[in-house]
């Protein structure tokens, strides 16, 4: 008997049990492959002389003529515009979510500043890529418009895509996952978090407040925050984790929520 009370050979019996269990099934979140393209068009027209008659009416100022055009365009590649369409959850997996900024009328409505770029936003975005590569392709370029597009179309919306999340403003960095849990100017959803946040950093001295408030409110890079407060650029890193630490010192919620 050991000191429990429990014999070795019931230890053993019982561990020999543990063993043959299964292992649990964990539910991780599943990645979505990209579904094969098999055709980029319906092959009932001539590409190149549709656009060729459609690059003519834009030039003769013909709207009418040209929409009717482009529309032809758009029903012979509808193959290869449905294809990207069912491309968007293994964007998503790959690239993560991005959010857009609200426009004006939308936050009358909404307490945050931000949204999620949804399934009707990238159909958007992918009619806006392919008028745009239609429009850029030079007539006669080797492989035709069929081979332009079958070599530029994805990665160019993929390109736009990851710039989603780029500020307008140089200085600042780009959005993280978290930026909708924020309002403009990066003012927390929850008030309280909020006042927990900027009653924490009043209490450093007044340059890490300066450099804390201008990194994790205004979202402005090391290097914007140095040229400001005058600092060398290869030491802005280590003095925003010195600012840090005397934060994380005063309050390690407030230095948390910051960190999201």
């Amino acid at each position: 008997m050991d000191d429990d009370g429990v014999a070795p050979e019931e230890m053993s019996q019982s561990a020999g049990l543990l063993l043959e269990e299964p292992p649990l099934e964990v539910a991780l979140p599943g990645v979505f492959a990209q579904p094969a393209c098999h055709a980029i068009c319906r092959g009932k027209i001539h590409a190149e002389r549709v656009l060729a008659r459609a690059a003519q009416s834009a030039h003769e100022g013909d709207g009418v003529g040209f929409s009717l055009a482009y529309q032809e365009l758009l029903d012979e590649f509808q193959p290869l515009l449905r294809w990207a369409i069912a491309s968007w959850d293994y964007l998503l997996t790959m690239e993560g979510c991005k959010f857009l900024e609200r426009s004006h009328d939308e936050r009358r409505s909404t307490h945050g500043h931000y949204r999620p770029f949804l399934d009707r936003d990238f159909s958007r975005l992918i009619h806006r890529q392919f008028k745009t590569l239609v429009l850029q392709y030079v007539p006669g370029t080797n492989g035709g418009l069929h081979h332009h597009l079958t070599e530029q179309f994805w990665p160019a919306v993929v390109a736009e895509y990851r710039e989603l999340d780029r500020p307008a403003d140089a200085r600042q960095r780009r959005l993280t996952p978290y930026s909708y849990l924020r309002r403009v100017p990066y003012e927390f959803l929850n008030d309280y978090h909020h006042e927990r946040v900027t009653a924490a950093l009043a209490r450093l001295p007044e340059r890490e407040q300066r450099f804390l408030h201008r990194y994790f409110f205004e979202f402005c890079s090391d290097g914007a925050i140095a040229e400001e407060l005058q600092l060398q650029p290869q030491t802005a890193r280590a003095y925003r984790r010195q600012a840090f630490s005397q934060l994380l010192a005063v309050d390690r919620l407030a230095a948390a929520l910051l960190r999201q």
